[in-house]
């Protein structure tokens, strides 16, 4: 699977607020990634990456991988998403766009 500098940096560091688990995708699709001790994502803890399970949300009109995805107003939200599961996910959407 392909590598992204957000993704590997939220995997490795976490997030410390909404922006910093922003994704663009190549396609325009925006993500949220989040990894910390109040997001659902594995360690359940601050910067103790390596995380394995990340909360994410994809906007509507972005289709969800898979079932299991909760609907919250216009987005939709899943947590402990395997770190796999979402480097397929961006690459299904062209992958990480340029900074």
């Amino acid at each position: 699977m392909s590598a992204t500098a957000t993704l590997d940096r939220i995997i490795d560091h976490g997030t410390t607020d909404q922006a910093s688990g922003i994704i663009t995708c190549a396609d325009g699709a925006v993500l949220g990634v989040y990894a910390n001790s109040l997001v659902h994502s594995l360690p359940m803890a601050d910067s103790a990456g390596p995380y394995t399970h990340l909360e994410v949300v994809i906007p509507e009109g972005v289709e969800p991988p898979e079932g299991g995805w909760i609907i919250n107003r216009d987005q939709h939200w899943r947590g402990y998403v395997e770190v796999e599961d979402v480097r397929e996910l961006i690459a299904r959407h062209g992958g990480e766009a340029a900074a």
